[in-house]
């Protein structure tokens, strides 16, 4: 079984938490272990770990970075990966993915997405809520996407962005 650690033990990350529990295999195949976060936190259903600069993971760890910084996010999971961390993939069961779509690693998904056809999010990609990702469409690495955000098709989102509410990037564009 897995035991999945959240860098973020606040706002956000508390989210990605309860996404987590409910997704298929919650409870089965993985659990939640607890949060990492520099912040002197205390309360809470999950316990905080240590921090996210320290932290040493063990074997059935795997990682969610729920960072909107891009810079943090990838300094963080750099860090992880030299350590030889694995990622887990967490998809609000609202959102919809066409069997086309290709997914990297450490992505996190929230509620009220559409992933279309022959899209493709790069690694620690985070779409975070009704948002639109048309067809042929490909999100950089590390890229946060706010809520109602609209990549219309043929885009090419580039990396290490962070993209406000209610962006609208026009079809064929090269957005960063």
């Amino acid at each position: 079984m897995l035991n999945i650690v959240i860098i973020n033990g606040l706002g956000f990350g508390r989210e990605v938490a309860s996404w987590i529990k409910l997704m298929p295999g919650y409870g089965k195949d993985f659990i939640l272990k607890g949060f990492l976060d520099d912040r002197q936190i205390t309360d809470g259903e999950f316990p905080i770990l240590g921090t996210a600069s320290t932290y040493l993971p063990e074997n059935n760890d795997s990682l969610v970075c729920a960072l909107s910084d891009p810079k943090l996010k990838k300094e963080y999971i750099t860090r992880f990966q030299n350590l030889k961390a694995s990622f887990f993939n967490c998809f609000h069961q609202t959102s919809f993915f066409d069997s086309s779509a290709k997914i990297g690693t450490g992505v996190i998904v929230g509620p009220f997405n559409t992933i279309s056809t022959n899209s493709e999010l790069m690694d620690f990609v985070c779409i975070y809520g009704h948002s639109k990702i048309g067809h042929d469409c490909k999100i950089g690495q590390y890229t946060f996407m706010e809520s109602h955000v609209s990549v219309d098709g043929n885009s090419l989102v580039k990396e290490e962005l962070y993209i406000h509410s209610f962006t609208k990037i026009q079809k064929n564009s090269i957005y960063g």
